[in-house]
């Protein structure tokens, strides 16, 4: 990332409960949300996405759920009978009340272990690395 700021922040619960949060910089969250992709590089990023799940011994071939034909990942599921992280929030009404959220909160559902919820984190920070090469895509 350019800037100096916090993009993203893990907010872990402790066994024997694996779920876990994120908050997002909803800054960050408007710009990926307001800068449109091709749908070839969101299933490009999938591509990756799958490819590191292998090394957690997951197969799931579309882990990322963008929100329409933007940068913003709104889900991302590794299948495992319904294991995911999404944001908690209705896009809509963020775009149009255009005020600034501390941060948008990410849930996790149905994490049964730390291989899980690792999986979940590592795909979420991949995503922020490639923000900026997604965002700048015209």
């Amino acid at each position: 990332m350019k800037n100096k700021e916090i993009i993203w922040q893990p907010l872990f619960v402790f066994p024997p409960k694996y779920d876990f949060g994120v908050h997002l910089n909803s800054n960050f969250a408007r710009q990926m949300i307001e800068a449109k992709i091709p749908n070839e590089m969101q299933r490009r990023m999938n591509e990756i996405a799958s490819e590191g799940l292998k090394g957690f011994n997951i197969s799931h071939l579309e882990p990322y759920v963008f929100y329409r034909d933007s940068c913003f990942v709104q889900q991302i599921n590794i299948g495992m009978n319904g294991t995911w992280l999404a944001a908690g929030m209705n896009i809509e009404n963020f775009l149009r009340e255009k005020k600034d959220l501390d941060a948008i909160e990410y849930s996790s559902h149905n994490v049964d272990n730390l291989h899980q919820a690792f999986a979940l984190n590592t795909l979420f920070d991949k995503w922020i690395q490639y923000s900026d090469v997604l965002r700048d895509i015209k």
